[in-house]
């Protein structure tokens, strides 16, 4: 009957205007096409008016129809009112009609009327059609009603049908219900398949109980397989009983396969409870595991005890695995405490290892402090390590201040390191000083680094000055490189001035160079412009048509 919204929309027109049986007749037309969407639409509509029986009659329809939706509201409908064995009916209708995922209601529904067995059928009938997880849903429920017997029962069947989530559930009844030997039994059993987490399950709860001993076995054996979750929780539970020998242990376990943030972890609570003495030990243990947190860890304790040569071989060992900031920390504290040349070895270790970080803080503090020319070399240092942004920033301060030459030698070092922003501003200077070859020279150099401000800001300044053909050359320059910018710029300006053929002729440049987007240019050269220059004619059907199907000239 086509779109359901629309059928929903013209019955309520229809009532509307007083037509109260729209909604039958368009129910009977639907019924008599078997259109079950249209039905099922229809007895929503009735439900949301709160016009019950109608819509209970009209999802009957729908059902007979094939609706799937439908038979599931029925069945809702029969359960809310109590009628577990209508609700049955319905939902077993939907499972002859091939809704399998209505065994799950089936199962719920003989649950809930106190037939276990029942509910067991239905949970095997869904399995055997491919949904393993219904004895876990029927366990869970057994399970929140306290009766575990059943409820393990059905963990088993879930495991055997293939649901891994149930084995750990499984575990902790028979723990609970002190069954150890099945409960590691079971464990055993997931861990030989690969899920070694049941073991850690196993080991917490053994732990929690007291049985330390079993705790360690289980916490071993899930560590073998790989699983060091539970020597660390280990660790931590000893950690908290003040245990710290035994803490010590557990994590020294799991670093000897690889996980060292049991370590660490540990370390930090010795670190910030005061015992610096055990978590130094505790992270010298991490480092030589290989944690490089660890190493950064050290310097710093290294470092506060005054131990600075130890604290920088630390730093460095950490940076030559990819952590530099014991160095970047050392460093600064080196500067603060007035170990200025110190705080430069630090910084350019640094950046050697590819953090220059630590420089670029120290031009400006060295800035800050009047150290002008001790600034620059640092910021130099940076850049020769890859980083311009400080002595970019320095020259800015230099030409800011009046200090060319110095500011010159500072762009120089920048677009040295491949930063095209100094090259805009050197081209401005040598313009400032009447070097225009010199400064557009540098300004196409900008420009092929990928920054044209510098053409952009020469060209304007021609054109201020009155060399419009010297600013046009510029704007060509730039329009070849693909910023056509610059040329509509300085049409605008020639427009303004009331040079409008100078204007039409930058425009039509601008156009030439690819510019086709400009809401000025699109306006005025919608079909853009031929190749002699003049405006193209719109694309009309007898044009569209010789291109699709040109003429065979052969034909002829």
């Amino acid at each position: 009957m086509g779109d359901v919204h629309a059928l929903i929309a013209l019955a309520r027109v229809r009532e509307e205007a007083g037509d109260v049986g729209a909604v039958d007749t368009l129910a009977a037309r639907a019924a008599q096409v078997g259109d079950a969407p249209a039905l099922t639409a229809l007895a929503e509509d009735r439900a949301e008016t709160g016009d019950h029986e109608a819509a209970e009659a009209l999802y009957e329809n729908a059902a007979d129809a094939g609706s799937a939706p439908a038979l599931f509201r029925l069945m809702q409908i029969r359960e809310v009112a109590g009628d577990y064995e209508g609700a049955e009916a319905y939902a077993q209708r939907a499972v002859d009609a091939g809704d399998n995922s209505a065994f799950f209601d089936l199962m719920r529904i003989r649950e809930v009327a106190g037939d276990y067995e029942g509910a067991e059928a239905y949970a095997q009938r869904a399995v055997d059609a491919g949904d393993n997880s219904a004895f876990f849903d029927l366990a869970l429920w057994r399970e929140e009603a306290e009766d575990y017997d059943r409820a393990a029962r059905l963990f088993r069947r879930a495991a055997d049908a293939g649901d891994a989530r149930a084995i750990a559930h499984l575990v902790q009844i028979r723990e609970e219900a002190e069954d150890h030997a099945d409960a590691e039994a079971l464990a055993r059993e997931a861990a030989d398949v690969g899920d070694a987490s049941v073991l850690v399950v196993l080991a917490r709860l053994r732990e929690e109980a007291g049985a330390h001993d079993d705790a360690e076995a289980l916490a071993g054996q899930a560590a073998d397989t790989g699983d060091t979750s539970a020597l660390f929780y280990l660790a931590l539970r000893r950690e908290d009983a003040r245990d710290y020998d035994g803490a010590m242990a557990f994590a020294q376990r799991a670093a000897e396969v690889g996980d060292t943030q049991a370590l660490l972890s540990l370390a930090r609570a010795r670190g910030h409870s005061g015992d610096r003495d055990r978590a130094e030990a505790l992270y010298k243990r991490a480092a030589e595991a290989g944690s490089v947190a660890a190493l950064t860890a050290l310097a710093r304790l290294r470092e506060a005890a005054g131990a600075h040569v130890e604290a920088e071989s630390l730093a460095q060992q950490a940076a030559d695995a990819d952590d530099t900031s014991a160095l970047f920390d050392l460093a600064l504290r080196r500067e603060e405490s007035g170990e200025h040349l110190q705080a430069e070895t630090l910084a350019r270790q640094a950046a050697d290892a590819g953090d220059t970080s630590a420089l670029v803080d120290l031009v400006r503090l060295r800035e800050a402090a009047g150290e002008h020319e001790r600034a620059e070399s640092l910021a130099q240092q940076a850049a020769e390590a890859g980083d311009a942004s400080a002595v970019f920033d320095l020259a800015l301060r230099r030409e800011e201040s009046g200090e060319h030459d110095r500011a010159d030698a500072l762009y120089k070092c920048a677009a040295k390191a491949g930063l095209a922003a100094a090259l805009t501003h050197l081209a401005g200077m040598r313009e400032e000083a009447g070097a225009h070859a010199e400064a557009e020279a540098l300004a196409q150099q900008a420009a092929d680094a990928g920054d044209t401000n510098a053409l952009f800001d020469l060209a304007l300044r021609r054109e201020e000055t009155g060399d419009r053909e010297g600013a046009e050359v510029l704007a060509q320059q730039a329009g070849a490189g693909g910023d056509t910018s610059i040329l509509i710029a300085l049409a605008q300006l020639r427009r303004a001035q009331g040079d409008q053929v100078g204007a039409d002729a930058l425009d039509r440049q601008a156009v030439n160079a690819g510019e086709l987007n400009h809401t000025g240019l699109k306006d005025r050269w919608p079909y853009g412009l031929d190749a002699d220059g003049e405006p193209s004619p719109p694309w009309t059907a007898a044009i569209a048509s010789a291109v699709t199907h040109p003429v065979d000239a052969s034909a002829d």
